[in-house]
């Protein structure tokens, strides 16, 4: 008699499963449900059916499909099953539909490189899985829920609105020709406000790419106040809204809940950060804008100092020590990046000093910009004023460039 060959282990049909049953270590377990254009996580004792991670039920459908075992093990009878560990397996996937298929799998083997398991459609036989199988199963059905606050694509969004606590504080847009927002509420921010790009990247990837901490059925605690509200508008002309409350569970204080999921999410403090977000926030902060291959020469004055410098060959000299200066093209940048901290104002009160006066030429000798900082105890600590020009308007700002700047030239302080 030749030899027969072994089994092949049966993939599932995908096409035909609307439904996958996971059972660890004989739990309840939980259970996904196909829609007509989504999955749902369905969980014992839970009233909604909330939302699946697409990805995740992807991954578990090509894994049934298209999953090989690493080898085949032999046949084994029912009273073999424990020895494998298949008659309480820690994992148990069954699905309905069309096809149905019960996976059970058991212990893993002594070098580790795998786990026990039968297929319902290998009747009898043994296989030895790859940890991939087990990898994609969580005890819990929380890792398989969207846990995204806004569901879509950052690309078809057309507007955000913004309620901090009770109040509508502002709103931005754009249209289906534009990446850039604009803004369209307050009204009294003129049109040469303009909305901060990094700002508003920044705000959508946190509603739509980040996700929660977990979700929950119900709140975590008793709700405080609401702290935020956001609506994000689609080019579809469809709308979520995202409100987010305080509780007062101290572990975990802030709870959100969305149009684009049922139950609750459990957010982090850094994720409500990035979140909260006024108008002034949302606002391009830039000072200035030079263009930084054009400059050629600078002056930076200090009390009764003055030092020069040159560029050429694209290294920053010091005519006085022919010396090479090092730093000196990133806090060009560093000032084409840098941002008021609150709204300028048009006079400073006595205590003001001024501390240095920076000048910025091109390759001609002719000036591009000309600024200007001074310290006031009256500023918030790390601050500073600058003003540009002429001096008749002052920004308060972070005072990292004024210390590297002190840092990278010799003068005293």
């Amino acid at each position: 008699m030749g030899n027969h060959p072994d089994p092949v282990w049966s993939a599932a049909d995908t096409k035909k499963i609307d439904r996958i049953d996971i059972y660890v270590k004989k739990s309840c377990g939980f259970s996904l449900i196909r829609s007509a254009s989504h999955w749902n996580v369905l969980i014992p004792g839970w009233k909604v059916s909330p939302f699946a991670d697409s990805k995740k039920v992807k991954n578990i459908l090509e894994l049934l499909s298209t999953g090989r075992p690493l080898h085949y093990v032999g046949r084994i009878r029912k009273s073999e099953l424990s020895k494998y560990g298949l008659d309480q397996p820690r994992i148990e996937i069954v699905t309905g539909g069309g096809q149905v298929l019960d996976i059970k799998i058991g212990k893993a083997v002594h070098s580790g490189e795998g786990y026990y398991a039968v297929n319902s459609l290998n009747k009898d036989q043994l296989f030895l899985l790859g940890k991939n199988f087990s990898s994609l199963y969580s005890e819990t059905p929380n890792s398989f829920f969207d846990l995204h606050l806004v569901r879509g694509s950052t690309e078809d969004v057309r507007s955000v609105g913004m309620n901090i606590g009770e109040t509508f504080s502002w709103k931005i847009s754009r249209d289906n020709k534009s990446s850039d927002f604009k803004f369209q509420f307050p009204a009294s921010f003129s049109e040469d406000v303009k909305v901060s790009s990094s700002e508003s990247d920044l705000l959508l990837h946190s509603l739509i790419e980040t996700g929660a901490k977990l979700l929950v059925q119900n709140s975590t605690g008793k709700i405080e106040s609401l702290l935020l509200s956001v609506d994000v508008g689609f080019k579809d002309n469809t709308v979520q809204t995202v409100q987010v409350f305080r509780t007062d569970n101290e572990k975990n204080p802030f709870i959100a809940n969305s149009t684009a999921q049922y139950g609750n999410f459990v957010l982090d403090k850094g994720h409500v950060d990035q979140l909260k977000k006024t108008a002034f926030d949302m606002r391009k902060r830039n000072i200035l804008s030079i263009e930084t291959g054009k400059v050629g020469s600078m002056i930076i004055e200090q009390g009764n100092q003055t030092f020069k410098a040159y560029k050429s060959d694209g290294v920053w000299k010091s005519p006085a020590q022919d010396k090479k200066l090092l730093g000196i093209d990133m806090s060009l940048w560093r000032l084409n990046e840098l941002e008021f901290e609150a709204e300028s104002v048009k006079s400073l009160g006595e205590e003001a000093r001024h501390v240095m006066t920076w000048k910025i030429m091109n390759r001609s000798g002719e000036e591009l910009a000309k600024v200007e900082f001074l310290s006031d105890p009256g500023l918030p600590e790390g601050q500073c004023w600058l003003s540009v020009g002429n001096g008749t308007v002052y920004y308060p700002v972070t005072n990292k460039l004024l210390e590297d700047l002190q840092g990278q030239i010799p003068l005293r302080k």
